[in-house]
């Protein structure tokens, strides 16, 4: 396997606490908002992005752009490899890219599925995902697309969430009945559900 001359580079544990904090006081500022203004104009505003990002999906798979609508917090494309095959194995692969508006961070992950040759398996097919990041991606040209679209990402001011850490909580109700992680309030249209619970919450202690 060649390994590109130039990869991304992988934050040691200082530079992945260091980031998430700086992430942390980001989220903090744009959610601590009243209004919904600061929100509303991140999410209309254009990424610092252009045709190299998708000539890049091209040269390694096939894309698709998910729909969704201008003021979507993010913008997340899809993307598909050719199948593994043989007689007695069959695998795909995917890959997904998000880029948020609201923050200049991006995350990849990668799929695959895999057929059960099993005729007492439950599934026809099983699925998951391949490890944490490029250099435990299973697919060649996911490896190659990951290593691309990050540095290319890298040059044009975005940085990638360190692997898993999306999931760390950003936010959780007083009750314990809601939970917003990074994921959620940087790459999906969560800021109502998220902004209906602080409202909720104040009210009960204005009520106090």
């Amino acid at each position: 396997m060649k390994i590109p001359m130039s990869e991304p580079h992988l934050m040691d544990n200082f530079e992945r606490a260091e980031f998430l904090e700086k992430l942390s006081a980001h989220i903090v500022r744009i959610y601590a908002d009243k209004e919904d203004t600061l929100y509303r104009q991140l999410c209309s505003r254009d990424l610092n992005i252009d045709d190299t990002l998708l000539a890049i999906f091209s040269k390694w798979g096939n894309w698709q752009e998910e729909a969704h609508e201008s003021t979507y917090p993010s913008k997340n494309w899809q993307i598909w490899y050719s199948a593994i095959e043989t007689s007695s194995f069959y695998a795909c692969f995917k890959s997904r890219l998000s880029i948020s508006k609201i923050c200049p961070v991006f995350r990849i992950v990668h799929n695959f599925s895999i057929k059960n040759y099993d005729e007492n398996g439950l599934e026809n097919m099983i699925e998951g995902r391949c490890g944490l990041d490029y250099d435990t991606a299973e697919h060649i040209h996911a490896i190659s697309l990951h290593i691309d679209a990050e540095l290319y990402l890298n040059q044009r001011g975005y940085t990638k969430i360190p692997a898993g850490q999306e999931y760390i909580a950003a936010y959780t109700a007083e009750n314990n009945e809601a939970q917003f992680t990074i994921k959620d309030l940087l790459f999906t249209n969560k800021y109502h559900l998220w902004k209906k619970h602080v409202l909720q919450h104040n009210n009960i202690h204005q009520d106090k």
